[in-house]
């Protein structure tokens, strides 16, 4: 909520990180947050992203699982130029 608050644009991706040649790519809904933990609004139609993301935040819990391993290797492709 606070970097939504501060004017920062916030996605979702949940699982299709994916290579197109040296490019990371990936699906993306917008997300709206809402003080009401029950009301977490992503668009309807994931849409592949057209621009760079500043941060990637990536959660997952135990146990790990093949896709959450192949994400992180992913994400090692965007670094430094993106924190995640």
């Amino acid at each position: 909520m606070e970097a939504q608050k501060r004017g920062h644009g916030l996605s979702i991706n949940p699982d299709k990180l994916s290579l197109s040649g040296e490019e990371l790519v990936a699906p993306v809904q917008v997300l709206n947050v809402r003080d009401d933990p029950a009301i977490i609004s992503p668009s309807a139609n994931p849409a592949r992203a057209d621009r760079a993301f500043d941060v990637v935040l990536l959660r997952q819990d135990p146990p790990f699982d093949l896709a959450y391993i192949t994400s992180t290797h992913f994400l090692e492709r965007i670094h430094p130029k993106t924190w995640s």
